[in-house]
């Protein structure tokens, strides 16, 4: 996976943060970014790249620790995939 299709996956994930769990433009973008340091700054035997496939739908709900069903939000989820939510 390259660095750009990386940083659009954590858009994403901040975007259901925001979306879905009512965070903050500026605490998702925070929290995101702690979260991914973690992820990609895992032992070098682990490869973060099975990571990404994780559904950044439900990444972001692990990290706010609350997982809301996806089926009564799909439309907007799938408007967030294809960059046209807000």
């Amino acid at each position: 996976m390259t660095h750009r299709e990386k940083d659009r996956y954590w858009r994403v994930v901040s975007e259901c943060l925001i979306a879905f769990h009512e965070y903050s433009k500026k605490d998702a973008v925070h929290r995101v970014s702690s979260y991914r340091l973690d992820v990609e700054g895992a032992e070098p035997d682990v490869h973060s790249d099975i990571f990404y496939h994780n559904e950044p739908y439900d990444v972001a709900c692990d990290i706010a620790e609350e997982y809301l069903p996806l089926e009564s939000r799909f439309g907007e989820y799938e408007q967030i995939l294809e960059g046209k939510w807000r």
